[in-house]
């Protein structure tokens, strides 16, 4: 609750939240208590005039997935945060059909590149990689989305990542350049 409290206190609208300790799918998820910890969350920050955001990531990469875990929960400010590389790389789907079925529900875009390299992901620069990045841009743009798209450059988790004043100035680049084009 102290992340709700946050929030509220800095006027803010969502919190995120994973569903899934790992990004990769995993079988060992207790959904019933995830159920029953979201209606708890989403119940005190709905108080608060706070929206929770689940990240697609772990088993909820998959957009079915997430969805069943939506209907559940039933409350009217849970909402997603799509994380494309974490749908097309761990859910196998391409942004067309992700957006598809959660477009109603995205708040908050993470985007990240990679390349898979002997069966190891290899995260790059944006563009540098082989996730539709520019696709998910173009679906989002085609269904009015006009909330952030965030870089997600995690060095903590991948130490060979570029510096952040490599990453980050290029990312500007290349978001200008997809935008550009729209």
């Amino acid at each position: 609750y102290d992340y709700v409290d946050l929030c509220a206190n800095f006027s803010g609208s969502y919190i995120r939240v994973l569903a899934d300790s790992a990004p990769y799918p995993q079988s060992d998820i207790d959904e019933e208590l995830l159920v029953k910890n979201l209606i708890d969350v989403c119940g005190y920050a709905m108080e608060k005039g706070v929206n929770v955001c689940i990240e697609t990531n772990g088993v909820y990469s998959k957009s079915d997935n997430i969805l069943r875990l939506i209907d559940k929960v039933k409350r009217s400010n849970l909402f997603i945060i799509w994380d494309v590389h974490h749908t097309y790389r761990y859910g196998n789907e391409q942004p067309k059909y992700t957006l598809s079925r959660i477009g109603g529900y995205v708040r908050h875009v993470h985007l990240k590149d990679s390349r898979l390299d002997g069966g190891i992901i290899k995260y790059k620069l944006l563009g540098d990689g082989d996730v539709p990045i520019k696709d998910a841009i173009y679906q989002l743009h085609k269904t009015g989305y006009n909330g952030f798209l965030c870089l997600e450059w995690v060095k903590r988790w991948a130490y060979d990542l570029d510096e952040p004043g490599i990453a980050f100035p290029s990312f500007l680049f290349y978001i200008k350049d997809v935008l550009k084009s729209l």
